[in-house]
């Protein structure tokens, strides 16, 4: 009967003490992971910065001069200045190209410029290409040579290719050019992609495309630049005295700081008169073949928008499609002089703004927290100076208060108060129970036994 009282006392206890303990651990705040804190510290200061967001050409155009069935081609993301001074396409397979330039400006502020003189079934035969982050300028010209060794009298550039890229920390731009002729009579300059200061030039399939950004405020500006033929005679610093160009194409953007801004256009045919341009025919015009296709000339669209600013431009001489096919490309396609720019800005400054704004209040959160800290700590040293000069008793009682209240804050969560008392009996139990079975598992004496 005693063994089975014991056994029954310690149960209880030993339950008791069971149930309470992981219920007085887990009625305290659960404290936060200094492992998560660590990684989301790391996680901020790794998180990108001044990365430019990706912005597309607004839609509806701010300017449209397309004509049905004719749609210009938008503009697609990064910023940039493109050509394509020549596509001929059958059935959608590229056959011949020129002048396919690109100064791009990519996102996260690195450039990359290409250039392509000549290309074949999609293939480049002549070209350069250049990157921020890798070989920065790269060029191609047949008959460069001729230049230096005429010294300027003579200077031809042929199939040639220009590419320059760069990031100084504080500008991002890209630059490229291409041609298929580019002669100079006459001048002065040993550089063949200098301008001519001689008095007769001449250049056919000649184009440029540039991109440059402001790494601190994330204004971008682009160009680019198409002639399909041109002849100067007696240039001056005013222009061409006698001159005329043959399908051009330009476009100029620019995200500007306040409102975006862009121009473009182009013509069939300029004349050039004593440095005055005459433009002969740049209107938009839409002819259909008689069903047999459509021919488009100076035809475009203008975009900008704002919240992010951004603006662009994609505009086109020349294009002529024959026999086009429901749902796919047409049978033949030949474009000239295309010129596209897009430029963007992401409003980093306030980007960084808002950053020290938030900087600013942790800063003074922190500052609050350390007073506050102070304040409490002030208090209980002042508490601790009044027990000191109270009785012995008084010691006692305010020692106790103090245990209690330095319990809830080093002690194990939860274990004073009611909750400490209720262990405590569990493990008094536990004792009383296992003292009962030591005493009646005991060695009996030999008069016990009589």
């Amino acid at each position: 009967m005693i063994r089975r009282l014991s056994v029954l006392i310690m149960s209880t206890g030993l339950g008791l003490a069971l149930v309470l303990a992981p219920t007085a651990s887990s009625a305290a705040d659960p404290q936060p992971n200094p492992v998560q804190k660590v990684l989301d510290s790391v996680g901020t200061l790794l998180s990108p910065k001044n990365v430019q967001l990706a912005a597309e050409a607004p839609e509806p155009p701010a300017t449209d001069d397309d004509i049905p069935p004719n749609e210009t081609e938008n503009p697609v993301s990064p910023d940039h200045g493109s050509t394509r001074g020549l596509e001929v396409d059958v059935f959608g397979i590229p056959i011949a190209g020129a002048n396919h330039d690109n100064a791009t400006i990519n996102d996260d502020d690195t450039s990359t410029a290409d250039s392509t003189a000549l290309s074949l079934l999609g293939q480049e035969i002549f070209g350069a290409h250049a990157a921020s982050d890798g070989d920065n300028e790269d060029s191609f010209d047949l008959l460069a040579p001729l230049c230096l060794a005429s010294g300027g009298t003579v200077c031809v550039s042929a199939l040639y290719s220009y590419a320059y890229a760069s990031n100084d920390g504080t500008t991002s731009e890209a630059y490229s050019e291409s041609g298929i002729l580019n002669a100079c009579v006459g001048g002065t300059s040993i550089d063949p992609t200098a301008p001519c200061t001689g008095p007769i030039s001449l250049g056919v399939t000649n184009s440029s495309a540039g991109a440059e950004r402001d790494l601190s405020t994330g204004q971008t500006m682009a160009f680019a630049n198409y002639i399909a033929a041109d002849a100067c005679v007696l240039a001056d610093l005013l222009g061409c005295s006698i001159g005329a160009d043959l399908l051009g194409s330009l476009g100029a953007a620019d995200s500007g700081g306040a409102l975006p801004a862009a121009a473009r256009g182009s013509g069939f045919i300029d004349l050039a008169l004593l440095g005055l341009v005459i433009p002969v025919f740049e209107f938009p015009v839409g002819l259909p073949l008689l069903g047999l296709g459509n021919l488009a000339l100076n035809q475009g669209e203008t975009y900008l928008g704002t919240n992010p600013n951004v603006a662009g431009t994609s505009q086109d001489a020349l294009k002529l499609e024959l026999l086009p096919l429901i749902g796919g490309p047409p049978l033949a396609f030949t474009g000239v002089g295309h010129t596209e720019t897009l430029a963007s800005n992401d409003g980093r400054n306030a980007d960084d703004d808002d950053d020290d704004d938030a900087d600013e209040d942790a800063d003074e959160d922190a500052d609050e927290d350390s007073d506050e800290d102070s304040d409490e700590d002030s208090d209980e040293d002042s508490d601790e100076d009044s027990d000191e000069d109270s009785d012995e008793d008084s010691d006692d009682d305010a020692d106790a208060d103090s245990d209690a209240d330095d319990g809830d804050d080093s002690a194990l969560p939860g274990t004073g108060g009611p909750s400490s008392a209720l262990l405590a009996l569990g493990m008094l139990g536990v004792g009383l129970g296992s003292a009962t079975i030591a005493y009646g598992r005991r060695p009996r004496r030999l008069s016990e036994q009589g």
